[in-house]
């Protein structure tokens, strides 16, 4: 079972086996921690919105932060899952598009126009 614990903006994993938990801090402070999901590459990857990136923590709880360099505060990251290609795929709340990162930590963002075509950005 994994949770996020809002109040001290840490995240928990809870071990079946053992019956214990283990608590994460992330690095960047206040950066609201939203969407967690698994990798295929075997490490969780999350979603930061109010600081724009994309977080991976590692089984033995190494976490590196990865960041938007171009991004305006109101387009935030939000959802994230594993795609079948092997990336992680997430939503950016407030920009209509999604986004792409690689397990090596490369972002690609796509945006829809008016007539409904995803470009790349």
């Amino acid at each position: 079972m994994q949770a996020v614990s809002r109040q001290r903006w840490l995240w928990r994993r809870a071990w079946a086996q053992a019956g214990r938990i283990t608590e994460f801090p992330i690095p960047t402070s206040s950066s609201d921690p939203w969407g967690i999901t698994a990798g295929r590459d075997g490490n969780l990857w999350f979603t930061e919105q109010d600081k724009n990136r994309i977080g991976r923590i590692t089984t033995s709880g190494i976490i590196a932060e990865f960041s938007f360099s171009t991004r305006p505060m109101a387009i935030t990251p939000r959802g994230i899952t594993a795609g079948p290609d092997g990336n992680l795929w997430f939503t950016e709340s407030g920009g209509d598009r999604i986004g792409r990162i690689t397990t090596c930590g490369r972002i690609t963002e796509f945006s829809g126009n008016k007539i409904g075509r995803i470009t790349t950005r």
